[in-house]
């Protein structure tokens, strides 16, 4: 887990990771403001970069995940709310 996350249990929209990879950089930190179809975060998964983005308009409540983490497809990347 990152050391910015905020408070486990956050109820917002949360970003899940499609596929298996490894987290190569956030492009938001947690408190941004965010819209739908922004650029969260950008992941390496089959030697291909792959855009994350934002599920819905809000505010990064959480960041599960730190660069350079492997993540699995269903994990929960961030999570985006009011």
């Amino acid at each position: 887990m990152a050391e910015n996350e905020s408070e486990p249990g956050n109820k917002g929209t949360p970003l899940t990771i499609p596929m298996p990879g490894l987290i190569i950089r956030f492009n938001v930190k947690v408190g941004d403001k965010v819209k739908d179809g922004d650029k969260i975060a950008v992941m390496e998964a089959m030697k291909m970069e792959i855009d994350l983005p934002s599920p819905a308009d809000g505010t990064v409540k959480s960041i599960n995940f730190k660069d350079g983490d492997s993540v699995a497809r269903g994990d929960v990347l961030v999570v985006i709310g009011d």
